[in-house]
């Protein structure tokens, strides 16, 4: 039982680690891109948003954007393979 103990430590340890990091990414990029997206487009503004941030070992990712002249719009990042694809989706859109 030592060792089963010893492993739930250590996932709880690591969840705390992974869920401290991921929030101090997210915003630092999430500040940025409020930032960038302006001068990007010429304009407009946009934002990250996260679908749970109650729960942040699951949650997803929200963009929101308006360009100039442009409705907002919202588009979610999705997992595993479709995330390096959404940016592309993304610019295409506009």
């Amino acid at each position: 039982m030592d060792a089963k103990k010893n492993l739930e430590d250590t996932i709880t340890e690591m969840d705390t680690e992974v869920t401290s990091r991921f929030k101090q990414t997210f915003d630092a990029i999430s500040s940025q891109f409020q930032q960038t997206f302006p001068r990007l487009f010429g304009g407009g503004r946009a934002s990250l948003e996260l679908t749970d941030p109650t729960n942040l070992l699951e949650t997803g990712i929200e963009i929101i954007a308006q360009p100039p002249g442009k409705k907002l719009q919202s588009l979610s990042l999705l997992s595993g393979e479709n995330v390096p694809l959404q940016p592309l989706r993304y610019y295409l859109q506009f």
